[in-house]
């Protein structure tokens, strides 16, 4: 009887809600173990709604010798209907990469798989292996992020083991940090450790027990710590040369073991965090409580409770004692964010032992969003885990209601677990991508049979106050030639999300548009401007922009005088030379263009050449643009 009312309470809730969310299927897995600890990046939403996702994927139980990783892309109106398996492997860490482009690394049996294509969502993978430190077999628990003018620096999070005698401690994993200026040709930065996380302080660190921040200008940031040590932030300002470590928890108990002896009752992070870094630079980490104790060489814990704290950096730590972590303890600090209970104890299936637990964390401005997995909640049903979301429109000094993302009846008695927020949004809309599952549990570790599990994306409504708008764009490029087409990004930020834009573009074609990212033809010579509109059902904003756009008259010079003025050659290391015979002429810019017409490289100050070695092979069009002319040519990178 209990189970029929609580599936009831269930259907009414949902049947209830009053927010709607964009949900799609994206891929399917039998293999459902998405991480150990922490939720890795696997989400990227770019400036123009373009949404890149991965996962882990395996379909041949039990052994599933096909595990890989998978891969979906949303263009802007739908999703691949067979998502890609670029990669053998498992626990991909997924970021942009370039000025179009996309990097994924994941974990292999002799180390680490890098995977990067200049183009997202089309084109070859690039792939290149990253072996273990000197001395080591293995590496793993992979997180990548990328920073730099043109997003082309790419920092690499992951963990080594380390052996100790007469021991095994689950967590035995030291912090390594490698970092490439150069597309990941070379690592002017290689396996560097962190002596603040060394063996004098800790055994080391449980699998996958840290997550990363995505950088804001050179400010690099990760967490690390669980259950069984500390919890750190280490933090770098200047690029990943120096790096500080603050402690956010100072764990009761030194060198943590079961093997150690009884240990009653005490708080602790759950084994799962996030951290994001916001406009200002301060870090912001969210992680999951829990409690624990140790009774015979058994580890328990008690799963009737759950809570979410918050903490940012300059806060003081969270000092070495059984009850630091308290809920009432986090209220009178400040850094309670929501506190869950449960009438009847539940062993948790889960390595994060929460029962809100699963963070992950993304900031815009001065709102922080939440999205997490947690048991029951105020469903009435109380053996599943579904997403929430909770907001803070004041930087995390308070916290509006939380809302069920999961709120479709498709979910109604789905496991929802493993949710991952994109780092930014756009048009005021959130996404994440987490796993429905049919029971709690994992089938990988004998919970429950093997099923196919899906894989979903949803978007939800940032939430922000006061109400506004802000009307903001940008041009592929702002000096062409008559005849040549300019594609425009809408830059939009709103609260409510708009509802319709339209366009002006003096001298162009077409002339006006309500397209969200519009494509316009200039032919006849001159400055303009381009004016976007925008209303929210609240408010109306607006963007003009003189003088943006100038056309610039083609110099009447035949095929046979540019075929001969530039000289363009190709080395064996997809380098690309172009050279002119004509000293006057200066070549200031060269645009790598494919043959969709979508940019995929720039030059900027150009030097002579470029380097091709992430490019797919195929052919472009290579628009060499001088202090005098525009020229373009048809060119094939082999």
């Amino acid at each position: 009887m209990k189970i029929i009312l609580s599936s009831i309470a269930l259907l009414l809730v949902l049947s209830a809600s009053n927010q709607t969310f964009d949900h799609w299927w994206v891929g399917e897995t039998y293999y459902d173990l998405q991480t150990n600890r922490s939720n890795q990046n696997r989400m990227y939403v770019f400036e123009d709604g373009d949404i890149g996702v991965t996962w882990n994927h395996g379909m041949d139980f039990p052994d599933f010798d096909d595990l890989s990783v998978a891969y979906n892309f949303f263009n802007g109106t739908g999703w691949f209907d067979t998502p890609e398996l670029p990669i053998e492997g498992k626990n991909p860490s997924y970021s942009r990469f370039g000025s179009d482009g996309e990097i994924i690394v994941c974990e292999i049996e002799t180390g680490l798989r890098m995977a990067i294509r200049p183009t997202r969502g089309t084109g070859e993978w690039w792939l290149q292996a990253i072996a273990p430190p000197a001395g080591y077999s293995e590496i793993s628990s992979p997180l990548v992020v990328t920073s730099g003018p043109n997003n082309q620096i790419i920092h690499l999070f992951y963990m080594n083991k380390i052996e100790w005698p007469g021991i095994d401690p689950p967590n035995c994993r030291q912090v390594l940090y490698s970092r490439s200026t150069d597309q990941g040709n070379t690592w002017d930065i290689l396996h560097h450790s962190f002596p603040s996380l060394g063996e004098d302080y800790y055994y080391g660190f449980s699998e996958q027990a840290m997550a990363v921040a995505t950088p804001v200008e050179n400010n690099l940031a990760f967490v690390a710590g669980d259950y069984f040590t500390d919890m750190l932030l280490v933090k770098s300002e200047d690029g990943g040369n120096s790096w500080v470590t603050s402690k956010i928890w100072n764990h009761p108990y030194d060198f943590f073991l079961v093997e150690n002896g009884d240990v009653n009752y005490f708080y602790c992070q759950d084994g799962s965090c996030t951290v994001a870094i916001d406009a200002l630079g301060k870090v912001h980490t969210v992680f999951g409580v829990s409690r624990i104790k140790v009774t015979g060489g058994e580890l328990s814990h008690f799963n009737a409770m759950g809570a979410l704290a918050h903490w940012t950096e300059g806060s003081p730590e969270f000092p070495p004692t059984e009850n630091s972590l308290h809920p009432d303890t986090l209220q009178a600090s400040g850094k309670l964010i929501r506190q869950y209970t449960h009438d009847f104890f539940v062993k948790p299936p889960y390595n994060s032992l929460g029962m809100a637990t699963m963070p992950s964390m993304s900031i815009k401005g001065d709102n922080i969003t939440v999205v997490y997995s947690l048991l029951g909640g105020d469903l009435g049903f109380e053996t599943n885990n579904h997403f929430w979301s909770v907001q803070s429109v004041n930087n995390g000094n308070t916290w509006l209601p939380e809302t069920l993302i999961t709120s479709d009846l498709l979910f109604a008695f789905s496991e929802c677990i493993f949710p991952v927020m994109a780092p930014n949004s756009y048009m005021n809309r959130w996404a994440l991508i987490g796993q429905i599952d049919a029971a709690p549990g994992l089938a990988v570790n004998g919970q429950h049979m093997f099923d196919n599990n899906s894989l979903h994306v949803f978007r939800f409504e940032k939430a922000c106050y006061p109400q506004q708008i802000t009307v903001d764009f940008t041009a592929s490029e702002t000096t062409v030639h008559e005849g040549d087409t300019i594609y425009f990004t809408n830059l939009t930020e709103s609260c409510p999300s708009p509802q319709w834009f339209e366009w002006s573009f003096e001298g162009g074609n077409p002339g006006t548009s309500e397209d969200l990212h519009p494509v316009v033809q200039f032919n006849t010579p001159g400055t303009y401007f381009v004016t976007l509109h925008s209303f929210n059902g609240e408010d109306y904003g607006n963007e003009v922009k003189q003088n943006y756009i100038e056309v610039l008259p083609i110099i009447n010079i035949d095929n046979l005088h540019t075929d001969h003025l530039f000289e363009i050659s190709q080395t064996d290391n997809h380098t690309i030379t172009v050279r002119c015979n004509q000293p006057e002429i200066n070549i200031s810019n060269a645009i790598l263009v494919n043959m969709t017409g979508k940019v995929v490289f720039q030059s900027g100050n150009f030097v002579g050449s470029l380097n091709m070695s992430t490019t797919s092979t195929g052919l472009y069009l290579l628009k060499i643009q001088t202090n005098q002319l525009v020229v373009t040519k048809k060119f094939l990178i082999k």
